[in-house]
């Protein structure tokens, strides 16, 4: 499956957006630099970053 096939059913055409995937990166850099707390944390901050980073690849 390709991600033409999940458009209009499970994900959303958008336009090219630079400031907005900056904003994405930017708080995905954020979450890392919040993940020191615990391990759980670590975890939870980083599956954060990792959501947001995809998020503005995609």
């Amino acid at each position: 499956m390709t991600l033409d096939h999940l458009i209009g059913t499970q994900l959303e055409e958008v336009e090219p957006d630079r400031a907005g995937a900056e904003r994405l990166l930017g708080a995905a850099n954020r979450s890392l630099l919040d993940a020191g707390l615990s391990n759980e944390g670590r975890f939870d901050m980083a599956y954060k970053a990792v959501m947001q980073i995809a998020s503005a690849a995609l």
